[in-house]
């Protein structure tokens, strides 16, 4: 309420983004207690009351960004994306996915740009979360006679995993990745276009794509 009341609007969105994105690496993903973080809350609650003209975000990053160099670095945070992020047919689950992907979706314009500064999310695409369905790549159901054994073991990773925005993914269905080219080509989620411009979808592209994914999170999930 601090933040809403004496902040400008710009200052509060800036603020809210900052804690959407450290509350999913060090919460969500990392399980870190908030404990640990809730007196920063507070302080900084007193701190804009008291004077908020004179009030720095700057000071709230730095703060929070040496709880997650400590207790959610890289490479507990990478460790703890795999498992957290292979999908389950259970809502919790599944809204872990979908909140990852939307916002590595919104990101994807700064990512390409060279992910300099302040992570900047795209401002104009919002997605409703109850509706994004999620895509895999490698279907999740396949005819026996069409397993491919290197991707079948894989086929819940992350690296294997899209979505698609205010619908769901009855078209794409089941289909492998020849029949369903053309609907990522079409697609107005840009990690579906750069699906499309891939022949084929094997596990060097699997392994390719999940690196690349990890390492967008890395930096998009930071403060």
């Amino acid at each position: 309420m601090s933040f809403y009341h004496c902040l400008s609007e710009k200052e509060f969105i800036e603020v809210i983004d900052i804690l959407e994105r450290f509350a999913f690496r060090y919460i969500t993903i990392v399980g870190a207690h908030a404990e640990k973080i809730s007196t920063i809350y507070y302080d900084h609650a007193k701190l804009i009351r008291q004077a908020p003209q004179d009030y720095k975000i700057s000071t709230l990053r730095s703060e929070l960004k040496a709880v997650q160099e400590k207790y959610a670095p890289d490479e507990t945070f990478e460790s703890l994306l795999m498992q957290k992020l292979s999908y389950q047919d259970n809502s919790s689950k599944k809204m872990i996915i979908r909140h990852f992907l939307t916002t590595l979706e919104d990101h994807t314009g700064w990512y390409s740009n060279g992910a300099n500064g302040k992570p900047k999310p795209n401002e104009i695409s919002i997605f409703d979360l109850s509706k994004v369905t999620i895509e895999h790549i490698y279907p999740q159901n396949v005819n026996s006679n069409l397993i491919s054994e290197e991707l079948e073991p894989w086929k819940h990773d992350i690296g294997n995993l899209s979505f698609w925005p205010g619908r769901n993914n009855s078209t794409a269905s089941n289909k492998l990745f020849a029949d369903k080219r053309n609907l990522y080509e079409l697609s107005n989620v840009t990690l579906n276009r750069e699906l499309a411009k891939l022949d084929d979808w094997n596990i060097q592209q699997f392994q390719q794509r999940k690196i690349k994914l990890l390492k967008m999170a890395k930096k998009i999930f930071t403060v």
